[in-house]
C-alpha cells in the first residue's frame, strides 16, 4: 500500500505511524548524504533534477504521516479535555 491519502493512514497503530515518519526521516538522511558525496556542480545539479519529483513525493507522504500523527493527538487530548497539544518533532 502506498497510503497516498491520509485516509489511508487511519487504519494504522500508533507504532506503525511512528515507523513511517522514521522511515521517511531516513529517506532524506541518505538522499542528503548521497547528494553530499557528489563532487561536481554538474552533477548535483543532475542529481537534484532526476530525484526531484521522488523528493516532492516523499514530502508529500511525510506530511500526510505528520498531519496522521497531529490529528491524533489533537483527538485524543480533546477526549481528555487537555487545552495544549505539543507539536511532534518537525525534522
Amino acid at each position: 500500500m502506498t497510503y497516498a491519502t491520509e485516509r489511508d493512514l487511519e487504519a494504522l497503530s500508533p507504532e506503525q505511524l511512528a515507523g513511517l515518519l522514521d522511515e521517511c526521516h531516513r529517506w532524506f538522511d541518505n538522499m542528503d548524504a548521497f547528494q553530499s558525496a557528489i563532487r561536481t556542480e554538474a552533477g548535483r545539479t543532475e542529481w537534484s533534477v532526476l530525484t526531484r519529483k521522488d523528493v516532492a513525493e516523499a514530502t508529500a507522504a511525510r506530511e500526510r504521516v505528520r498531519n496522521e500523527i497531529d490529528r491524533r493527538h489533537r483527538d485524543l487530548f480533546d477526549q481528555l479535555g487537555a487545552v495544549d497539544v505539543d507539536p511532534i518533532d518537525q525534522r
